[in-house]
């Protein structure tokens, strides 16, 4: 006769709730490569920008500078504005409009007066929305 085997809330929990960071990582690379290119020295290059409204070009640029960072920990994953507005070929004062809106929607976060960094949480939300559930 078989004894049934006890298994405790935490083997439960790591069993269907955990999630390895490398499936993660992965889906959104996959997902998001179209659209960004990264050289070694940081320059975030976005892809189909005509394409894309401007906000989505925006978040894609600071996604490529978070990516970069993963790779690069001394990096810097900030970024103002006008290096944006610049990147992008964009109107500097549009751009923090824009900024400003990905902010309110928890897209962007602004850890230092006018600088952005990508909510990398919240872009795999976006991405699933945008291109596709995982």
């Amino acid at each position: 006769m078989t004894q049934p085997i006890d298994v405790s809330g935490a083997d439960l929990i790591r069993k269907h709730l955990f999630v390895q960071s490398e499936e993660i990582y992965e889906d959104l690379i996959l997902k998001l490569k179209p659209y960004i290119e990264l050289t070694s020295d940081g320059t975030v290059s976005v892809r189909n920008l005509a394409r894309l409204k401007m906000a989505d070009g925006i978040l894609l640029y600071l996604a490529g500078k978070r990516f970069f960072k993963e790779t690069e920990p001394k990096a810097d994953d900030t970024v103002d504005a006008g290096e944006i507005a610049a990147a992008l070929g964009l109107n500097k004062n549009v751009c923090i409009a824009r900024l400003n809106d990905l902010k309110r929607q928890g897209l962007v976060a602004s850890p230092a007066r006018g600088r952005y960094r990508a909510v990398l949480a919240r872009v795999r939300d976006w991405v699933g929305s945008m291109f596709g559930a995982r």
